[in-house]
């Protein structure tokens, strides 16, 4: 199935198709009024680069109970440029593996993005590639079931498309302001969406393995921006998007806290958190 799209933010709908233009033009206006802000959809300029890393991380419920061990790891692929890669493994089998490369010479650019969630935690099992560069892509649904299904298509992207960067995001970001990017929601064909990263709070954590070290986490949230229809029809039908949730320590180098929301569209809202190896205690021979 093969589609082309232009794609633009879903803010408005069919309905205003055959109202007046000049009414149009007025209400436009109005809109803008009400809802114009400080934050603009633009590339994030590259304030701390990236390099190669190894971390992991756990995914849990947000009651505490453990659902999958995790690995975070970033390589370089060329000059300027990294892939980063996530991965769940469950204990009943599933696989959510996520791996986005991006470039960072003095903006951050999405160049591709792969997704793989299958297995009894994920309702709709999903194969995802997107070509940051071309816009094209393709969704493969039920992979290797009689019902499998596969779409095709290119899609016009902006310059701030942040699929799976939304971290390395936050860590650029300057002062106060929060920022408007563009992401991709694939249900299973892509929609293009503006979401607002907004700065919420400040909150103190503390060191696991030395309890009297203190730190300042700042808690941003994720929101799509769906425009007055669409976000008033949403709550009407009982399926306004949750927000997602990201705390980082923003101190001299930028740290990944703890993030708080679904893996998947319509999912549960689950908890990662960084976690530090541990390694196993030798065994100290029996003198004779």
């Amino acid at each position: 199935m093969e589609r082309t799209y232009r794609t633009q933010p879903h803010r408005f709908n069919w309905m205003f198709a055959h109202v007046p233009r000049w009414r149009c033009c007025l209400a436009a206006a109005g809109l803008l009024l009400l809802t114009s802000t400080t934050l603009f959809a633009n590339p994030i300029e590259v304030i701390y680069p990236e390099g190669v890393s190894e971390g992991f991380v756990t995914l849990k419920t947000l009651d505490g109970k453990k659902l999958a061990d995790g690995e975070l790891s970033q390589v370089t692929t060329g000059a300027d440029r990294l892939a980063s890669r996530l991965t769940f493994r469950f204990a009943d089998g599933s696989l959510y593996d996520e791996t986005v490369t991006f470039s960072q010479k003095k903006h951050l650019t999405m160049l591709s993005y792969q997704l793989t969630q299958r297995g009894p935690a994920f309702p709709d099992p999903l194969v995802i590639s997107l070509n940051g560069e071309t816009g094209q892509y393709q969704v493969r649904q039920r992979e290797k079931t009689p019902d499998e299904k596969l779409i095709t298509g290119r899609l016009d992207l902006p310059k701030d498309v942040y699929n799976g960067l939304t971290i390395t995001v936050l860590k650029n970001l300057r002062g106060q302001t929060g920022a408007i990017v563009h992401m991709l929601a694939f249900n299973p064909e892509p929609k293009l969406y503006e979401v607002e990263l907004a700065r919420v709070d400040e909150e103190d954590t503390r060191n696991t393995t030395r309890k009297e070290t203190k730190a300042t986490a700042v808690h941003y949230s994720l929101k799509p921006r769906l425009g007055w229809f669409t976000a008033a029809l949403a709550r009407l039908l009982g399926r306004t998007p949750p927000d997602y949730h990201f705390w980082l320590i923003k101190k001299d180098a930028p740290a990944f806290v703890r993030f708080e929301g679904s893996l998947y569209a319509g999912g549960p809202s689950w908890r990662i958190e960084q976690v530090s190896p541990r390694v196993k205690q030798a065994r100290v021979p029996e003198p004779w």
